[in-house]
């Protein structure tokens, strides 16, 4: 996340903003989760405390940790999807959409992605960030 946050600007923003997953359980992969037949439950169980913490931060501002825990989280808590800032071959290595009036950026997970996100690709984030909050 330093690559991303590195400035002092966007480095504020790592400590006052909201950054999450929507599980707080570590693997190497959701498939272990699977395997066991517990990711379902593991998602019901965390959704509740993810919007408690965004509700309670009051932050104007999101980062989803992954475009799927992005997706997530616009489904779930009635958000609506804006655009693709950064394209890629896949859903988008960044992304912005809207919870409320709250901004939510998603992008590919740093080190979940396989392979994880590149110095370059680090960079091209922390320049749209840094475009879009106008530092």
């Amino acid at each position: 996340m330093q690559e991303i946050f590195g400035s002092p600007e966007l480095n504020k923003f790592l400590v006052e903003g909201v950054i999450t997953n929507r599980v707080f359980f570590q693997s190497r992969n959701i498939a272990e989760f699977q395997k066991l037949g517990k990711w379902n439950d593991m998602q019901k169980w965390c959704l509740p405390y993810v919007k408690e913490i965004i509700e309670m931060v009051d932050s104007e501002i999101i980062f989803a940790q992954s475009i799927t825990t992005f997706e997530q989280l616009i489904y779930k808590l009635g958000g609506r999807f804006d655009k693709v800032l950064i394209p890629d071959k896949g859903r988008g290595l960044m992304r912005l959409g809207w919870i409320g009036e709250k901004m939510i950026f998603g992008i590919k997970h740093p080190t979940g992605s396989h392979p994880g996100l590149s110095d370059e690709e680090c960079s091209m984030i922390s320049k749209v960030l840094s475009d879009i909050l106008e530092f």
